[in-house]
């Protein structure tokens, strides 16, 4: 449990959209200092 709010300031926050056109959009915050995603995969399916 975080005692000041709901945000972690040492992980991801990752939220995905799928827009009216039907295109995928995905946002990833890094909240850490370092480098935290080594690769991201996916398909069209």
């Amino acid at each position: 449990m975080l005692p000041e709010g709901d945000t972690d300031p040492e992980g991801l926050m990752c939220t995905a959209y799928q827009n009216t056109d039907g295109s995928r959009v995905m946002v990833i915050i890094n909240y850490s200092d370092t480098d935290r995603i080594s690769q991201i995969a996916g398909n069209d399916n």
